[in-house]
């Protein structure tokens, strides 16, 4: 395997990163941890490791563009890397066996295993404890008719609730959402209330993350007054993906959850207007980005 032109081909350990190759950000959502790593402009990642252990190798032109680990008291831990070629972008994904050794798994067991993270976050907190403005009598009146291990978990809970918070200064204060919200993402005009943005460049590339906040799901994506995706019966937006780079497409997906199923919906916009298009036609474009 050898580097593009102009490129340094390098390891990434994810116990000992060398800060000067790599951009990290670290997050708090929904009680996961999740912390991620995007190789800066011209540094090429051939393999990843976990102190010194190898967990994915890549063969022959692939190379990692992005690793993202998602961690949470009681539960093994998730990585998800997007391995690009000169041709197609895919995914990887983990589950941390112990100690260093990692197991590959497949987008499904993935996104059963990273749901039932979320889930035991959010069935374990106490409605009236969630609010920024709560009432301290109605606090403790909860707390004294708690068990011991109730009031552990409230305690956890919060605590989590609190961090999640402040996890990042670009975020606003956490506001309670009830139950199942659902919400239009307006990407003209984002409600921060209800989605969390991450924003990070490779490349020269542009990419923008939204994901719903606690209790929330989207049923309806917009550009302004440009539609773009919206929710059939039963359908729950989860994340979203803005591609873009100045003088070419842009490009969208949206991974929503059905039932028990994970989909993905994928869009590109020309002529001011959003057009559906299917899979392959997405990754062919987004790797003539250079993503």
């Amino acid at each position: 395997m050898f580097p593009k032109e102009g490129e340094n081909s390098t390891s990434l350990d994810i116990t000992s990163v060398k800060e000067d190759d790599f951009k990290v950000t670290e997050d708090l959502i929904n009680g996961i941890r999740i912390k991620t790593f995007f190789p800066n402009d011209g540094i090429f990642v051939t393999r990843v490791l976990d102190s010194g252990t190898l967990t994915w190798d890549g063969v022959d032109d692939e190379e990692c563009t992005s690793c993202v680990i998602y961690t949470r008291g009681g539960f093994a831990c998730l990585l998800e890397l997007t391995i690009k070629t000169e041709t197609s972008v895919r995914f990887a994904y983990f589950e941390k066996k112990g100690g260093n050794e990692w197991k590959r798994i497949s987008e499904t067991s993935f996104s059963e295993k990273f749901d039932k993270m979320e889930e035991s976050y959010l069935k374990r907190r106490p409605i009236n404890l969630l609010s920024t403005r709560k009432d301290s009598s109605k606090e403790s009146s909860l707390r004294g008719s708690q068990s011991e291990d109730e009031t552990a978990a409230t305690t956890e809970a919060s605590a989590e609730e609190a961090e999640s918070a402040g996890a990042s200064s670009s975020h606003p204060p956490y506001l309670y959402n009830e139950k199942n919200t659902s919400a239009t993402l307006d990407l003209a005009n984002v409600d921060k209330y209800k989605t969390y943005v991450y924003d990070t460049t490779y490349n020269g590339l542009t990419l923008t993350s939204y994901r719903a906040r606690d209790n929330v799901h989207f049923n309806k994506v917009v550009d302004g007054n440009i539609p773009i995706w919206e929710a059939q019966e039963g359908d729950k937006g989860i994340l979203c993906e803005y591609y873009s780079e100045v003088g070419y497409f842009t490009l969208f997906l949206i991974r929503y959850k059905s039932g028990d199923s994970y989909y993905f919906k994928y869009y590109v916009k020309e002529n001011d207007i959003w057009i559906s298009i299917d899979k392959k036609a997405f990754y062919n474009r987004l790797n003539f980005l250079n993503f």
